[in-house]
């Protein structure tokens, strides 16, 4: 274990803490690993925004509304940039979701009919 000075009060302080016992100044490692825990988050956010917005219908429907979460708990987190950007994928996501949705609708209307058509052309056909 080594020992560093303080950058507030100059206490010696060892090299694994996260914060001067003393006075209760950040240590380089404890800003260090702050900082890290932010930028997991953010780039999870944008991950799932991206996923969202570009991956396969039934991933959208999973990474649409955690790209949403993870976006604006990124932004609460002074993550602005990664915050907003996952929360425009996610909504880009949540739209593709509502026009895919709206063509399976009208698929399953078409098939129905289909069906409804071809039931009538066998009655006529006995």
């Amino acid at each position: 274990m080594a020992l560093i000075a303080c950058s507030e009060c100059n206490k010696e302080i060892s090299t694994s803490a996260s914060a001067c016992p003393g006075c209760g100044a950040p240590t380089d490692s404890g800003a260090a690993s702050s900082k890290q825990k932010l930028s997991v988050l953010s780039v999870c956010a944008v991950v799932c925004g991206i996923t969202a917005m570009a991956g396969p219908y039934f991933a959208s429907v999973f990474f649409s509304p955690a790209a949403l979460v993870l976006g604006l708990l990124a932004f609460n987190k002074k993550q602005k940039a990664a915050g907003i950007l996952a929360v425009v994928f996610g909504a880009i996501g949540l739209v593709g979701i509502m026009q895919t949705s709206s063509r399976i609708s009208g698929a399953q209307e078409e098939m129905r009919s289909a069906m409804e058509k071809a039931q009538q052309d066998i009655d006529k056909a006995k």
